[in-house]
C-alpha cells in the first residue's frame, strides 16, 4: 500500500499557483483553477501560499514544478518564470511591458475585457444621469488599472463628456491622507459626478471620502467600481455597486490551457 501511494506522488502534477487570495477575484480563479483539476483523473499538487497582490515566487527548482498559473507583476518572479521551460500560463499579464525584455509569443495568457468592462461602468452611470465624469485609480500602477483608465476617459470623451483623472499615491501617503486628499479632489469634480474606481477597495476608499466632504452617496457622487468582492462591497455605507468579471472561468480556462 505504501508503495502504491508513493508511486501516485511522483506521477501527480506539480502546479504552483502565483494567485493573491486577498481579493475575491484571485479567489474566484482558484476555484475554477480546483473545479478543473477534480475533473481530471490523476489530480494536481498545489503551490500556493496565501497573499495580497505581489505574490512571491515559490523556490520552484526544490519544489519540482511542472507547471505554473500566475499574475505577474514584473521584477525577480517574473524573470525566473518567463525565462524557465516550466509551462506557464500568465493571467492579467502587462504584455506591453513583459514583451519587450522576454519573448511572449509561446506563451498562453488571459486577460479581462478593459473595454466591455468600461462601456458597462459608463452606460450605468450615464443612465444614472451623470454627465461629468472621473476616474480612480488603483493605489499602486497595475496594468488593469491602467487599461481601464484610458478606456473610460475616451469613452466619455466620445460622448462629449469631461473625464476627471486621480492617479495612483506613494507608498508614503497614509491612509488618512490619501482619503483626505481623495475627498478634497472630489469636491472639486463638477456636481454629481459619476466616478468609476478601479476595484473594490478603491471604491470604498471613495465612499469614506465623500463621507469626511459631507457628500451623499449616491444623491450626490454616484460611485462604481469592479471585482464585486461580496465583503468589501458590503463594508461601507452604503454599499458599493460594482461589477462582476468571470474570474471562475478565467481560472477554469487557465487550468485546461496548462
Amino acid at each position: 500500500m505504501r508503495g502504491k501511494i508513493a508511486q501516485r506522488t511522483r506521477d501527480h502534477e506539480r502546479v504552483a499557483l502565483l494567485v493573491e487570495t486577498s481579493h475575491e477575484f484571485g479567489r474566484e480563479v482558484l476555484r475554477g483553477i480546483r473545479d478543473y483539476e477534480k475533473a481530471l483523473d490523476n489530480h494536481w499538487a498545489f503551490y500556493l501560499q496565501p497573499d495580497g497582490m505581489q505574490p512571491d515566487a515559490p523556490k520552484i527548482g526544490s519544489w519540482q514544478c511542472t507547471g505554473v498559473i500566475a499574475r505577474l507583476f514584473g521584477g525577480a518572479t517574473a524573470r525566473m518564470l518567463l525565462t524557465s521551460r516550466v509551462p506557464l500560463v500568465l493571467l492579467d499579464p502587462n504584455t506591453e511591458h513583459l514583451s519587450a525584455h522576454y519573448d511572449l509569443s509561446r506563451i498562453p495568457y488571459i486577460t479581462t475585457d478593459a473595454e466591455a468592462i468600461v462601456r458597462m461602468a459608463f452606460e450605468h452611470l450615464h443612465a444614472c444621469g451623470c454627465r461629468t465624469f472621473a476616474f480612480v485609480h488603483s493605489a499602486t500602477q497595475t496594468v488593469w488599472s491602467s487599461a481601464r483608465e484610458r478606456a473610460f476617459v475616451e469613452l466619455a470623451g466620445q460622448h462629449g463628456f469631461p473625464c476627471a483623472v486621480y492617479g495612483t499615491q506613494s507608498d508614503a501617503v497614509s491612509w488618512k491622507e490619501d482619503i483626505h486628499r481623495l475627498g478634497a479632489w472630489i469636491a472639486r469634480l463638477p456636481q454629481r459626478p459619476g466616478i468609476f474606481a478601479a476595484m473594490d477597495q478603491r471604491g470604498r476608499n471613495v465612499i469614506e471620502a465623500c463621507r469626511e466632504r459631507g457628500l451623499r452617496v449616491p444623491d450626490d457622487v454616484l460611485v462604481l467600481s469592479v471585482d464585486n468582492d461580496p465583503l468589501l462591497c458590503e463594508l461601507c455605507e452604503p454599499s458599493l455597486s460594482s461589477i462582476a468579471l468571470d474570474a471562475y472561468r478565467a481560472g477554469y480556462e487557465a487550468a485546461g490551457i496548462l
